[in-house]
């Protein structure tokens, strides 16, 4: 959590680079730089005021920049390829240098590599899950999202409290059948989300669940 309530999560495999967090004396606006050099990073900024305010967050061929949303920005290596998904509000996204800088509105998405230039396209819906039981007793917890059209991948989360800020477990699938393993007793939320062939994660739906191992 930043200084301006803006909460920022890391999931696993990534790695992060806090290029610049500052306030400006004269007129207090704020000033942050990310970097995502590799994995995703997710983000719920709170509205910059005043209006001069900046939040842009980098990828080694992208800038996404925004004033109040939340939204969803990696960066594979392997095929450098950057992505930026919009979960509530608007986002800018272009190159490193601001070139060729796109609007995506909710529910949209852009990719991004070095050789084309950006690409949208409309975020997969959220997936249901079938039957998630309301109680999990056994060493793995287990669910399974129901298929979806378009969808190449799903992922789950498993986090300790409703803004999935505090993840505890993280899980990819390509048929949507979940088994994650030591995962702690208590009131636990589960989100799940699926992924379109060009990399784009859509929306993502979460449940609550109790877990309770059988010892």
């Amino acid at each position: 959590i930043l200084a301006d309530r803006s909460q920022v999560v890391i999931p696993s495999q990534s790695r992060v680079r806090i290029r610049e967090l500052r306030r400006i004396l004269l007129t207090g606006a704020i000033d942050y730089r990310i970097e995502v050099q590799k994995g995703r990073l997710e983000t719920k900024v709170t509205p910059v005021d005043p209006p001069s305010g900046r939040y842009r967050i980098r990828t080694p061929i992208s800038m996404t920049a925004v004033r109040g949303t939340e939204f969803r920005v990696s960066f594979e290596a392997e095929r450098d390829v950057a992505a930026t998904e919009v979960l509530t509000g608007r986002v800018g996204f272009s190159g490193p240098d601001g070139s060729g800088a796109l609007e995506l509105d909710r529910s949209f998405g852009a990719t991004l590599d070095s050789a084309s230039p950006p690409r949208i396209e409309k975020l997969l819906a959220a997936p249901d899950l079938d039957e998630p039981p309301p109680v999990q007793t056994r060493y793995a917890v287990e669910f399974r999202a129901r298929k979806l059209d378009g969808a190449i991948r799903y992922r789950a989360v498993i986090a300790t409290d409703a803004g999935f800020v505090d993840n505890v477990a993280e899980q990819f699938s390509d048929d949507g059948s979940f088994a994650l393993n030591d995962i702690p007793n208590g009131n636990l939320f589960v989100r799940v989300s699926a992924m379109a062939p060009s990399g784009l994660e859509g929306l993502a739906q979460a449940y609550s669940f109790r877990r309770r191992l059988a010892s």
